[in-house]
């Protein structure tokens, strides 16, 4: 075989490499197209709206509030204790465990002399009567509430006669010690000895705020309320 001849079988033989491997190539890119990255504007505006949007990063969480709340009742248990501590102190002092006594001792007076009173006004024939008005009145009531059928009207009307029988009574009694004047003078004692145990008291709520260790911890309250508002304010938001 001549030298041209050999050079016209290569050539040959290539060409035909070239036109088998061509259409592989094509069918290469035809299975597996490029992958195309950019979205569609639809699909980015779905995307935007699945999104689940991020929380402000001051927006306080269930356990922070649950802190604080923790925080203000244990404040609020040391100023109750310091408190009642104070109290103690209060009450068991002098001053006070004489007012008391002085109280008491007004009230028993008081108390012996409205009995006394009021015994001897049972005995009149005008209160004895007054009495049993009260009592005939409130049994009429008893009996048409057990009666079946009653009105409400002639229940209504029964109650209202008892209610004034009552009334009588309680005027009676209340001018038998308003015009006794030992009863008077007795009951003006307890109001004096009352207005000044109120008194003592109230110096008492007012002396608290210069105690240092109830102040203290009326400040840590305050201000761990306040927290806690804040923390309340932010998880709602």
């Amino acid at each position: 075989m001549s030298k041209q001849t050999w050079v016209s079988a290569i050539v040959c033989a290539l060409t035909m490499v070239v036109a088998i491997a061509r259409p592989q190539r094509v069918e290469a890119k035809q299975k597996y197209p490029p992958t195309n990255t950019t979205k569609s504007p639809k699909e980015s505006q779905t995307n935007r709206k699945n999104t689940v949007p991020t929380p402000p990063a001051d927006s306080s969480t269930p356990s922070e509030v649950t802190a604080a709340e923790s925080a203000v009742t244990k404040d609020q248990a040391a100023l109750n204790d310091i408190t009642e501590k104070l109290r103690t102190q209060f009450d068991a002092s002098p001053d006070v465990t004489a007012a008391n006594a002085g109280l008491k001792s007004a009230v028993t007076a008081y108390d012996a002399e409205r009995q006394s009173l009021l015994a001897a006004l049972q005995s009149k024939p005008e209160y004895k009567q007054a009495l049993a008005d009260k009592q005939e009145a409130q049994k009429k009531v008893d009996e048409l509430h057990k009666t079946e059928g009653s009105s409400p009207a002639a229940i209504a009307e029964a109650a209202t006669a008892s209610m004034n029988a009552g009334k009588v009574l309680s005027q009676m009694e209340a001018d038998a010690l308003a015009t006794d004047a030992k009863a008077v003078s007795l009951k003006s004692d307890v109001t004096a000895a009352s207005d000044k145990l109120t008194a003592m008291k109230k110096q008492f709520n007012d002396d608290l705020a210069k105690d240092q260790n109830w102040s203290t911890a009326k400040a840590t309250l305050d201000a761990d309320q306040a927290k806690l508002a804040d923390a309340r304010k932010k998880q709602s938001t």
